[in-house]
């Protein structure tokens, strides 16, 4: 994993950044920051780390939009990703405000939820494979009847498949945990060498976007490229507005095979798409350290959505649709949908889904979910600071 030294990175910023706030013009959390990008770097130069200055670098969303209104072709982003490895390597980060998506551990928030509710892929995890589908941790988890669909189609067309149910890793990289996510995808790497697989297909943006950049001799696609690839078209959908991720502001690449996708003439475009794209809140871990402020991110999105008038509004991201199509704004929550939803016609049960993530909380399943988070915690507060032992947390 190649990533720039700290201090080079710092340094660039202090130097470059002219203090103008136009980037905040796309993001509230550099909006009511008292720091500049620029004020930033310096303190992190100086070693000034104020509970305020850490809190700034948490709460960020890592989404990338500052970047596109950046007069200097400088991305904050890459600042606040830098700063939290620097901040972790000498413990000003606390570990176990993540420890539900340290997914390095069997005990992260996802396997919990799989394991609670019985669902597994055991079936369609071939030990060879020359393709592999990789559907990423919110799809497996949320929509199982979605990722054995994506993956009967990929049987369709030809594809010897098997499945993985991991995660890419990038979490651990957006916490901070530079290391950890180097291992994870070590490990990955060694488990696709052994299943002999040639192609990863993947279904979630980020996984796309990660894996793409750090698996080795490995082709991997995105799932909507190929379909788009054989024609593939939605039915009976006259107004699709489209929420694009936020890894895909810099490419487009899945962002243009989701609207060859959507019925010719129904696209209608949201205010702020393809490059400014606006982050629906789930992004760069931030809502486990500043709920408050994510959910501000995801009204502003759904508020979007609501006024673009479509009759649906589609991503290629599950958890940009679970954080989209959840909360209190039920005209928002009925038009948001995986993509897949509507390419297979197998709409999902949103109340289902709220209900199991509320009853994985409590009685018998709850008491042995939450031993298992407890065990991590322990687990955890025996790393040394800024320490990132695997096999311990």
């Amino acid at each position: 994993m190649k990533l720039s030294q700290p201090e080079q990175v710092f340094q660039d910023f202090a130097t470059d950044c002219s203090g103008c706030r136009l980037c905040a013009g796309g993001c509230s959390l550099l909006e009511k920051s008292p720091f500049t990008p620029a004020e930033i770097a310096k303190r992190l130069l100086a070693d000034d780390l104020s509970p305020e200055l850490i809190g700034a670098v948490q709460r960020c969303s890592l989404c990338g939009l500052c970047g596109q209104l950046c007069p200097h072709g400088l991305n904050p982003a890459e600042l606040m990703q830098t700063a939290r490895i620097h901040l972790v390597a000498c413990g000003q980060i606390d570990i176990s405000d993540y420890q539900l998506m340290l997914v390095d551990t069997p005990d992260h928030f996802f396997r919990l939820y799989r394991d609670t509710w019985g669902i597994n892929y055991r079936d369609l995890e071939k030990q060879r494979c020359p393709t592999l589908f990789f559907p990423g941790c919110s799809l497996s988890s949320y929509a199982p009847e979605l990722t054995r669909a994506a993956c009967n189609w990929l049987v369709e067309q030809d594809y010897s498949v098997g499945m993985s149910s991991d995660c890419c890793g990038l979490p651990l990289l957006n916490i901070g945990l530079v290391k950890r996510a180097e291992a994870h995808l070590e490990l990955l790497q060694d488990e696709l060498s052994a299943r002999r697989v040639e192609q990863v297909v993947t279904s979630c943006p980020n996984c796309f976007y990660f894996l793409r950049e750090h698996l080795v001799g490995v082709q991997v696609s995105s799932l909507y490229q190929l379909m788009s690839a054989v024609g593939t078209r939605i039915a009976g959908q006259p107004r699709l507005s489209v929420h694009d991720s936020c890894p895909d502001r810099y490419s487009g690449e899945i962002g243009w095979s989701l609207r060859t996708l959507l019925p010719e003439g129904a696209l209608v475009e949201l205010p702020n798409h393809g490059s400014k794209t606006r982050c629906c809140g789930a992004g760069g871990m931030a809502s486990l350290i500043d709920y408050h402020a994510a959910e501000e991110r995801t009204n502003q999105r759904r508020e979007e959505i609501v006024a673009a008038s479509a009759t649906t509004c589609v991503s290629a991201c599950m958890a940009c649709v679970k954080r989209l199509g959840g909360g209190c704004m039920e005209s928002a929550s009925r038009n948001v949908n995986h993509i897949l939803e509507l390419v297979f016609e197998r709409p999902l049960v949103r109340s289902d889904i709220d209900r199991r993530l509320e009853l994985m909380w409590q009685g018998e399943d709850g008491e042995r979910n939450m031993q298992r988070l407890n065990a991590k915690v322990d687990a955890l507060s025996d790393i040394p600071p800024g320490g990132s032992n695997r096999g311990a947390a």
